[in-house]
């Protein structure tokens, strides 16, 4: 405390709207002192991001006045939800002004530190999803708009010799190779469209017929049957 003398007793009443809570400080802050219920003011599951603080400071039971402003507690509860650090220090210089006047009677430093919860980490990384989406959509709508524009502006002519087809004409009729000697002796003589080929339905069954009756006629004595005994 800056601003009152060394005999005074200054007692600060911290009063926060979300939850509304209050606690009192009676004794200055000593990082070596064993018992700090007097000088260290906890207050837990506070809404960050609608919470405000108001302070009122006494000398022992004289009152000495307000802080000029209500402080939004928003950003003093800053943090980055992709590095989140255990605890959050800030400090916080609040200037004492009386109710009947505008000068301050003393100055207070306040050291405030704030330990993100789960749930604070979990909004948080939320918030920022939330802002890289939108700024992602607004990147492709100009994008969109800069490309139409561009499409308006380049001359029809140009842009219609300058096209080129995505796929060459007959890419999928590909053309027929040459068939060499040998594949092109055995389709003129064995092959299905081959002459051979078309007349051995027909002929087989003459074939067939001449080689039965010569048979018959050279080796008929073969088939005959032996006399009766």
């Amino acid at each position: 405390v800056e601003g009152l003398p060394e005999e005074a007793k200054p007692v600060l009443k911290l009063q926060i709207s979300s939850p509304v809570e209050e606690a009192t400080l009676s004794e200055i802050f000593d990082p070596l002192a064993e018992d700090t219920s007097k000088m260290v003011a906890v207050f837990r599951a506070v809404e960050t991001n609608q919470a405000t603080m108001s302070i009122e400071a006494s000398d022992a039971d004289i009152p000495l006045g307000n802080a000029e402003e209500v402080y939004d507690l928003g950003p003093l509860t800053k943090f980055d939800g992709m590095d989140p650090k255990k605890e959050y220090v800030n400090e916080l210089s609040v200037k004492i002004v009386p109710e009947d006047g505008e000068v301050a009677i003393c100055t207070v430093q306040l050291r405030v530190t704030y330990v993100p919860s789960n749930k604070d980490k979990r909004e948080e990384l939320y918030e920022q999803l939330n802002k890289t989406s939108q700024r992602k959509a607004q990147a492709v709508n100009k994008l969109r708009q800069v490309a139409l524009a561009a499409s308006r502006d380049a001359p029809a002519g140009s842009a219609g010799q300058n096209k080129k087809p995505a796929v060459k004409p007959g890419f999928l009729n590909k053309p027929n190779k040459e068939p060499t000697k040998i594949e092109a002796w055995y389709n003129r003589t064995l092959g299905p469209d081959s002459l051979l080929r078309k007349l051995f339905p027909v002929a087989k069954n003459y074939v067939l017929f001449f080689g039965i009756v010569g048979v018959f006629h050279f080796k008929g004595q073969a088939l005959a049957l032996p006399p009766p005994v």
